[in-house]
């Protein structure tokens, strides 16, 4: 929502083009260290006309380790949400985490 696009919204054209015909899709060859921007059009229910969003490109960083936590006694919880180059190393961070907080290996 940052944005402005909210949950059902339906992307029509991308910088003009019908989305249908677009390719839109990561390219951080191509605005790597620049903050490119995009136009969005979409299809709001309950609104007549269409609307533009204007978004600029920014890298999304996401950790593998979404949270980890002690459970009950010596048992430990990482939730893993996705894997990545680093998700060994944060897999390992968490667990140094929770081994001194108790958690039993």
């Amino acid at each position: 929502m940052e944005a402005g696009l909210h949950s059902g919204d339906v992307i029509v054209k991308i910088d003009g083009k019908s989305s249908l015909a677009s390719r839109w899709r990561r390219q951080p060859h191509a605005c790597a260290g620049r903050r490119t921007s995009v136009t969005l059009t979409v299809k709001r229910e309950g609104e007549a006309e269409n609307l533009d969003v204007h978004l600029t490109r920014r890298e999304i960083v996401t950790k593998s380790v979404a949270y980890s936590f002690m459970v009950e006694g010596d048992v430990g919880y990482i939730r893993l949400a996705n894997f990545s180059e680093k998700s060994g190393a944060e897999v390992r961070e968490a667990l140094a985490r929770l081994h001194s907080s108790g958690a039993d290996a």
